[in-house]
C-alpha cells in the first residue's frame, strides 16, 4: 500500500513533532518542499519516491537545541530545483545533535550548484551514508556535503559503499568542511567521472582531525578530474589514503 501526494503545496508539513514516519509515499509535483520540517525529533523516510518537487525534497530545519534524528532509506529522491536533502540549523538551534543515516537510496540532482545529502549544522554532527547511487548532471554538483560551523562540537562522518556519478562537470563526490573535529572515513566507494574538473573528495577541517580514505575506486572518462583535496585548520589534523 502506497500513499500518493501529488500536486500540493508541501506534500508533508511537520513542526515541532516528536515522531514522523513516511513509508511507501510518492510525493510529487509539490510547489515548494516535499517534506518540510521543524524542530522533529525523529524523521524517519523509507521505501518512497519524491519527484517533479518545486524545492528541496526534503528539509529538516531545527531552531531548538536538542537531539535530532534523521533517516531516509531505500528511497528514490529526483530533483530538478534544489537540494534533495537538506538538513540544516536555523538560528536559535546552534549546539543541538544530529545524527543522520542516508542507506541504499537512488539520488538525482539535475540542477546545476545542487547538492544530493547537503547537511549545514553548528554542532555535534553524525552521519553515515552507505550504499547510495548519486548521479548528478546540472553541473558543479556535490553528492554529499557537510559543513559543520561549530569549533566545539564533533562531526563524525562515514561514507562507505556509495556510487557517484558525474555527468554536468566540475562536480564533487563528497566534500566535508568543519571548524572543529572531525572523524572521517570514506572507504569502498566508485566515483564515475564523465565531464571534466571533477573532484572525488574535499576536506576542510579543523585540528585534531582525523581523514581516512581507502578503498577506492575513481574512474575519470575526460581527463580531467581530482582524486582529493585536503586544507587543515590548525594543528594536529591527520589523514590516511590508501587506494
Amino acid at each position: 500500500v502506497s500513499m500518493i501526494l501529488n500536486g500540493n503545496g508541501v506534500g508533508i508539513s511537520s513542526t515541532n513533532t516528536n515522531y514522523l514516519a513516511a513509508t511507501n509515499f510518492n510525493i510529487e509535483n509539490s510547489s515548494t518542499y516535499g517534506i518540510d520540517s521543524l524542530d522533529t525529533k525523529t524523521l524517519m523516510v523509507t521505501n518512497s519516491i519524491f519527484t517533479a518537487n518545486g524545492a528541496t525534497n526534503i528539509r529538516a530545519q531545527v531552531d531548538n537545541v536538542n537531539s535530532y534524528a534523521l533517516s531516509v532509506v531505500g528511497s528514490n529522491l529526483v530533483s530538478a530545483s534544489g537540494d534533495n536533502l537538506l538538513v540544516q540549523t536555523l538560528s536559535g538551534g546552534a549546539g543541538a545533535t544530529v545524527n543522520v543515516i542516508a542507506q541504499g537510496n537512488n539520488i538525482q540532482n539535475t540542477l546545476s550548484g545542487s547538492t544530493g545529502i547537503h547537511i549545514n549544522w553548528n554542532g555535534n554532527v553524525s552521519a553515515s551514508v552507505s550504499q547510495n547511487a548519486f548521479l548528478v548532471s546540472g553541473g558543479t554538483n556535490t553528492g554529499f556535503l557537510v559543513n559543520n560551523a561549530s569549533s566545539t562540537g564533533l562531526t563524525t562522518v562515514s561514507y562507505t559503499n556509495n556510487v557517484f556519478t558525474s555527468e554536468g562537470g566540475t562536480d564533487t563526490a563528497m566534500h566535508v568542511v568543519t571548524v572543529g573535529a572531525a572523524q572521517v572515513n570514506a572507504a569502498s566507494n566508485e566515483i564515475q567521472f564523465g565531464a571534466t574538473s571533477g573532484t572525488g573528495f574535499r576536506f576542510s577541517v579543523g585540528a585534531s582531525s582525523n581523514v581516512n580514505v581507502t578503498g577506492n575506486v575513481i574512474i575519470d572518462t575526460t581527463d580531467g578530474a581530482t582524486s582529493s583535496e585536503e586544507r587543515r585548520v590548525g594543528k594536529e589534523c591527520r589523514s590516511r589514503w590508501s587506494p
